[in-house]
């Protein structure tokens, strides 16, 4: 394919993962929780000392808070504004991809790498479902670009940028962001007999240089939170999810991160194996090959990673970017070698993505859908006509269907499935009502549910009451307030008493834990809850309740 064609392609994946910045709200918990505490930087003009409502903040690094704020103040408080800088850090790391790749391969296979990453299913959704991972990756791509360039050639200018990237990774997420280097290129030091590379005073200069780049969160964390809130960002948060010192922990096991990649490397999964086989191969002939690093990093990760207590799918979208290379390389690898056993697994791949796309189509018909529908169907078609018509098995074709199929289930994903499961996050839908209506915030709270979409959509962080004496005491300063609360905080105001008017009735469902009992109309029920918008009044009298 000519470099017109790959042009093409990266603008259109850009272009679906604009559209889903604009087309879908934000999810919770995370999301929300981070545009809200942006939002509240602006309002209380606490920029160094974080806080979320009323609580001091301490579980995430200021640089995503920050960002956000400043693309607040030049666009307005809304979630494409929020997500923009995360994005174009993310940005950044596709492009330094491609450098990295470039450094070691030829022109196809760095932009191979650059379209592989961009067009992962993973990167599709933390391009819109914005967290700390997003701007991590970008960060992280950068240094590790920087640093291959100072330890291949000896550029100075790319050692200050590679500390730099460390600096900015690590306020974007903590000790990790300096981890991924180390592990990357601490093997391929070691390997290569460089032991003077190992203790160079340089690299104190660098460590400081990090500090520097710290040093507002540094200061904010002491004024906020004194020796816990530094001890808490260079060990506990990050290291302390592996010793067990964290109280976050779940009961996933050591190969959660297996099916996590499986899945979230969509379309290029198979690539992506094929690769690591070959890269594997390389290094074991070979151990101080000048991109050994790529393995290393990819690896030690994920297995450092794996031993973690606490796992979610995208903390490992970090080193995405290095199995990207890994992938371009598999892909021109099966080129090379015809190896038709990995074609077949390919476009079995594509078969079952176009499946669930079609599925989803027929759960939920709409013009969207159906549309997307005739469009799956017609690259299938295309498809077999293709392997029919010709002995030509190459890569570059299964590479464009690969590419047309993810970025077209995507194009459906953002424009109809996301934007129609979001109306069950009542929340988000609960707080612009609010916001249209003109509510002020001294006349809204929560009642034993609260929803951090609901801040963010309504833009004002009214008060959370969990008992019934807290409300109150409020309804003794006023007639009647606006209540947002679930089933049981509904429950809990009509037995009680008070005088309600039911503004609005919402049907509840988290986004982030879809489940094959939503996404079938007729067993939706079973999983889908109740939420409530409400005026209430004071209670009824015992003459009134008798009447």
């Amino acid at each position: 394919m000519s470099r017109k064609s790959y042009v093409w392609f990266f603008v259109a994946a850009v272009m679906v993962q604009l559209l889903g910045m604009l087309m879908i709200d934000l999810m919770e918990h995370d999301a929300t929780q981070y545009a809200t505490i942006a939002m509240q930087m602006i309002r209380d003009g606490s920029w160094l000392q974080v806080f979320w409502r009323d609580v001091s903040y301490l579980d995430k690094p200021p640089l995503v808070f920050w960002t956000s704020s400043v693309s607040y103040m030049l666009f307005g408080v809304n979630h494409f504004a929020y997500r923009l800088p995360s994005y174009l850090v993310l940005l950044l790391g596709v492009y330094s991809t491609f450098r990295l790749a470039r450094q070691f391969y030829g022109m196809p296979e760095s932009v191979l790498a650059a379209l592989v990453l961009i067009t992962s299913q993973g990167i599709f959704l933390i391009s819109h479902d914005v967290r700390t991972d997003t701007m991590l990756m970008g960060w992280v791509t950068f240094s590790l670009w920087q640093f291959s360039e100072f330890f291949d050639r000896r550029k100075w200018p790319a050692f200050f940028w590679a500390f730099t990237g460390v600096g900015l990774a690590m306020l974007t997420k903590g000790p990790l962001g300096l981890m991924i280097p180390i592990l990357s290129f601490g093997p391929y030091i070691l390997l290569r007999k460089k032991w003077k590379d190992m203790i160079q005073p340089y690299y104190l200069l660098g460590l400081a240089w990090v500090v520097v780049v710290l040093s507002p969160m540094l200061v904010g964390l002491w004024q906020q939170h004194g020796f816990e809130g530094i001890g808490f960002y260079f060990w506990k948060q990050s290291f302390g999810r592996i010793t067990g010192e964290n109280v976050w922990r779940d009961d996933s096991g050591p190969l959660f991160f297996v099916h996590s990649f499986a899945w979230a490397f969509l379309p290029w999964t198979l690539p992506a194996i094929f690769g690591i086989y070959l890269m594997t191969v390389k290094v074991l002939r070979r151990p101080a090959a000048n991109d050994s690093f790529i393995l290393w990093g990819a690896i030690l990760v994920f297995v450092a990673m794996s031993f973690a207590t606490y796992k979610l799918p995208h903390y490992i979208f970090v080193v995405f970017p290095l199995f990207a290379i890994m992938a371009a390389m598999g892909i021109m690898g099966i080129s090379r070698m015809n190896l038709r056993m990995w074609i077949w697994g390919q476009w079995l791949t594509l078969f079952l993505i176009s499946s669930g796309m079609i599925f989803l189509t027929i759960v939920d018909f709409s013009v969207v859908s159906l549309f997307v529908l005739l469009a799956s169907v017609s690259v299938i078609t295309l498809s077999v006509r293709y392997l029919k018509s010709t002995s030509d098995w190459g890569v570059h074709r299964v590479f464009v269907f690969s590419y047309v199929v993810i970025v077209g289930a995507n194009a459906m994903l953002h424009l109809d499935f996301y934007p129609k499961l979001l109306q069950y996050q009542s929340g988000s839908v609960a707080g612009s009502l609010v916001k249209q209506q003109g509510v002020s915030e001294e006349n809204v709270c929560f009642f034993v549910q609260h929803s951090p979409s609901f801040d963010f959509y309504a833009q004002m962080t009214p008060p959370y009451y969990r008992t019934l004496s807290q409300l109150d005491s409020v309804l003794r300063q006023r007639e009647k307030i606006i209540v947002f609360t679930n089933e049981t905080g509904y429950n809990m105001l009509t037995d009680a008493g008070y005088t309600i008017s039911e503004l609005k009735q919402f049907r509840e469902f988290k986004a982030t834990k879809l489940s094959f009992q939503f996404i079938i109309p007729d067993s939706r029920n079973r999983v889908v809850s109740k939420n409530y918008l409400v005026s209430v009044g004071n209670k009824m009298s015992k003459a009134q309740t008798v009447e």
